[in-house]
């Protein structure tokens, strides 16, 4: 009994287009230069912003080391942001470590860094731009520090990379389209303080966990798909289907009739065992049963998929009872 659909096709990936008008072809976007690293100077005059040798970006590659300061022609400057377009399709770019210092990931700042994989953002970080990783398809981890307020517009679109995914309680902005066709996640948590969603993680059709520890359900805004001109929600019509919605165990009940959240059809509270199949509190033998009752009367959902594999019969009833007996 399968329950998988099709992964919906994916918008035009106008926002490549978009990037080759950022700045004037073959234009030089350094201040100065040291050790490789190119740099513009802030208008304060007294820190640094990483940024590209040329517009045709590709400017770095291999493991990329940013200082926390920076000394030319006698003036010391303190590192404190990467810059606009600052890594723009640096495919050959394997790892970067970026200083305490840097406090702002700028537009485009990572986007299409396909050689990445995963990167550490200092804990001074506030803000993540628009369109700040987009198409790191070979990103497989990226961890937020609790000082972030901010996550741009597309900032992670298409990273199909990312399995897991936690946005810290600091984010009360959570950008339009952030983690589209992000298909690689499985499992996302939604911090306490986002209150607005538009359009954040339609595509990623593989989510089988996401928790929103927002006592009171953020809105839920829409999209449109690229190529259908059709309406596009936060969550496809698959995950509402496969996906367990974990909430604080007191918003069960404003969950199940918010806009959009109300769309998932297994909506529990933070903390219930993924074995309890009827949700009783306890793991037993009436949850075997729940199991069989679901396959006998062909009205098995995701959640009676014990193993895992994708299907729901017989198979799972000897995993629900193998997990009752190692308990």
């Amino acid at each position: 009994m399968m329950y998988y659909n099709s992964f919906p096709y994916k918008m035009m990936a106008v926002l490549l287009a978009l990037v080759a008008v950022l700045v004037p072809s073959g234009a030089m976007a350094y201040d100065l230069v040291a050790d490789g690293i190119y740099y513009n100077v802030n208008e304060d005059g007294s820190t640094l912003s990483v940024t590209y040798e040329t517009s045709s970006g590709g400017t770095y590659s291999g493991d990329i080391v940013i200082p926390d300061r920076v000394t030319h022609d006698g003036v010391s400057r303190e590192v404190t942001a990467i810059g606009d377009s600052a890594f723009y399709a640096c495919q050959w770019m394997t790892s970067v470590s970026l200083p305490s210092t840097v406090t702002t990931i700028e537009d485009y700042g990572f986007y299409a860094c396909t050689g990445l994989t995963s990167i550490a953002l200092p804990e001074a970080v506030t803000t993540v731009g628009n369109l700040a990783f987009s198409f790191c398809t070979g990103l497989t981890s990226i961890d937020f520090p609790e000082t972030v307020t901010s996550i741009g517009d597309y900032s992670f679109y298409s990273c199909t990379g990312l399995v897991d995914l936690v946005i810290p309680n600091t984010v009360t902005h959570l950008g339009y389209g952030a983690f589209v066709f992000c298909d690689g996640l499985q499992s996302v948590v939604i911090g306490s303080s986002v209150d607005m969603m538009w359009y954040v993680f339609w595509g990623c059709d593989n989510l089988m966990n996401v928790t929103c520890l927002r006592d009171l359900p953020p809105y839920m805004g829409m999209g449109m798909n690229g190529e259908t001109h059709e309406k596009a929600y936060n969550f496809t019509r698959q995950v509402n289907e496969q996906a367990t919605l974990y909430v604080p165990r007191e918003s069960v009940g404003r969950y199940t009739i918010a806009n959009q959240w109300r769309d998932f059809k297994h909506i529990v509270p933070i903390g219930s065992n993924p074995n309890d199949m009827n949700d009783d509190g306890e793991v037993n033998v009436a949850d075997v049963n729940a199991v069989i009752n679901a396959i006998m009367m062909q009205d098995a959902t995701p959640k009676h998929d014990v193993n895992r594999d994708g299907e729901v019969n017989v198979s799972d009833v000897n995993a629900m009872i193998n997990t009752i007996m190692g308990q």
